[in-house]
C-alpha cells in the first residue's frame, strides 16, 4: 500500500533542491520575449564590421511583474526621497508617470547583441533622453507588449 505523501513532499521529489516546477519551466529570466528596433532620434553608431555609421539600436524585453512593482516603487521614492514631494503633489504635476516611465525604461531598456545586459546603467541616464525619445520608446515597448 502507498503511503500518503503531502503535495509538498510531492513537489520536492518533482523540483528538488528547494526549487518549484514553475522556476525549473521559467528558468533562466535573462530568455524572455525580446524586440529589438532602431533607437528613436537621428543617433547613429558605427557598425563594427562594416565602419559605417547605421541607426542605433536598442532592444526591449519584458518585464516580470516584480520588475515592474520595482520601476513604481523607484518612481515613487525618487519623487518622495530626491524630489522631496509629496506622492498626491508628484502626481498632480506629472512627476510621478514621468519618473515611472523612466524608470519602467530603464528595467526595459537592452543592448541588442545582448539582452541580458542593460541598455543604460541607471535612470540618470534615461532622464538624460528628451521627453519625445522617452514617449516613443514607451509608446513602443506598450505597443509591443500588447500584441
Amino acid at each position: 500500500m502507498p503511503t500518503y505523501q503531502s503535495p509538498q513532499q510531492v513537489a520536492d521529489q518533482i523540483a528538488p533542491e528547494g526549487s518549484s516546477p514553475l522556476a525549473r519551466l521559467l528558468g533562466n529570466l535573462d530568455h524572455r520575449p525580446v524586440k529589438e528596433l532602431d533607437f528613436p532620434g537621428d543617433l547613429k553608431e558605427r557598425n563594427p564590421e562594416t565602419g559605417l555609421e547605421q541607426p542605433a539600436r536598442v532592444a526591449l524585453w519584458a518585464l516580470t511583474d516584480e520588475e515592474s512593482r520595482d520601476a513604481m516603487e523607484a518612481s515613487m521614492k525618487y519623487n518622495t526621497e530626491t524630489r522631496k514631494l509629496t506622492l498626491d503633489v508628484a502626481e498632480k504635476m506629472g512627476l510621478l508617470q514621468q519618473e515611472q516611465r523612466v524608470q519602467v525604461l530603464l528595467r526595459a531598456m537592452r543592448a541588442p547583441k545582448a539582452p541580458a545586459l542593460p541598455f543604460a546603467r541607471t535612470a540618470n541616464e534615461v532622464r538624460k533622453l528628451t521627453n519625445d525619445v522617452q514617449d516613443a520608446l514607451l509608446s513602443e515597448y506598450l505597443g509591443w507588449l500588447e500584441e
